[in-house]
């Protein structure tokens, strides 16, 4: 696969097609939205795989965003667009969702270490120490496939015997 990526890069640019994409993407604002990114070895166990973004491959992402993107908070990009024709660089909003832990500890250090912001929803709801609907579930389906005598709870309360504590579980 590596050696046909040359060729495939050179066909998209003979093509035109990188051109075309380029400049759609200049005319629009791409917003990335985000839930939990998580340490490698703990987002490997996480059962809701499909919220989860590995460090190392969170922290690829927003190098890749810095160098080739604008990036910007989604109040900044609803206020430029306003005020802005062409754009020098594809604009992207990146926001997270729910504010998990994870987005403070994790993810903003990436940011910061680009320089770049973010857009924070935070389910206030939940502040404290309420659970989203899915989290005391995927606990539960997590647990059912562990194998070790630890009990489990969550929320003070058990949630089932012989299975052990997920790594991702506060």
């Amino acid at each position: 696969m590596s050696r046909l990526l040359p060729i495939i890069d050179r066909f998209v640019s003979v093509c035109g097609i990188h051109r075309l994409q380029v400049r759609r993407l200049k005319a629009s604002t791409v917003v990335l939205m985000y839930h939990k990114v998580l340490p490698d070895e703990i987002a490997e166990d996480y059962p809701l795989g499909n919220l989860v973004v590995r460090e190392s491959d969170f922290a690829q992402q927003v190098g890749w965003l810095a160098r080739y993107t604008s990036v910007l908070t989604i109040k900044d990009a609803l206020d430029g667009d306003l005020q802005r024709g062409g754009r020098a660089l594809p604009t992207v909003c990146i926001s997270f969702d729910d504010g998990y832990k994870d987005n403070r500890t994790v993810a903003a250090k990436h940011l910061s270490e680009f320089g770049l912001n973010a857009t924070f929803f935070v389910s206030t709801d939940f502040v404290q120490g309420e659970h989203l609907w899915f989290r005391p579930c995927s606990a539960v389906i997590s647990c059912s496939c562990a194998t070790t005598n630890e009990r489990v709870s969550f929320e003070g309360e058990a949630v089932g015997g012989g299975i052990s504590r997920p790594s991702w579980v506060g």
